[in-house]
C-alpha cells in the first residue's frame, strides 16, 4: 500500500466512531472506491453495499450484543455437548434453576 495514495483519504476512524458528519459517508465511500488501493476499494465497496446499516450504527446507540452473546452461548454449550446427552442435558444447562430446595452455593 502507497502512502501517497492514502493520503487523500481522511481518515475513516472518525466516520465510524460517530464523530462524522453522515453525508460525507457517502462521499469518503466514493474515494474510496476510486482511490486504487485493493483492500480500501474492496471494504468501501462491501460498505457501501449496506450502507443503510452502517448509518444506523453509527446513528443509532442501539446494538444487538445481548443478542449475539446469548447466540454464542448457545453455540459453545452445543458443541461442548455434542455427541454427550440429549435435549433434557441441553435444557438443564440453558435454563436458569428456579427450585427453592436447590442451592447454589
Amino acid at each position: 500500500m502507497s502512502l501517497p495514495r492514502c493520503a487523500g483519504l481522511p481518515c475513516a476512524s472518525a466516520a465510524f466512531c460517530g464523530a462524522c458528519e453522515l453525508d460525507k459517508l457517502d462521499t469518503w465511500i466514493e474515494d474510496a472506491v476510486n482511490s486504487g488501493l485493493v483492500a480500501i476499494t474492496r471494504f468501501a465497496r462491501v460498505l457501501r453495499r449496506d450502507v443503510d446499516a452502517v448509518r444506523n450504527a453509527i446513528e443509532l446507540r442501539w446494538s444487538n450484543g445481548q443478542a449475539e452473546g446469548q447466540i454464542n452461548r448457545l453455540k459453545t454449550i452445543k458443541r461442548a455437548m455434542y455427541g454427550r446427552a440429549g435435549s433434557e442435558l441441553l435444557r438443564a444447562r440453558m435454563l436458569p434453576l428456579n427450585r427453592p430446595d436447590h442451592h447454589t452455593k
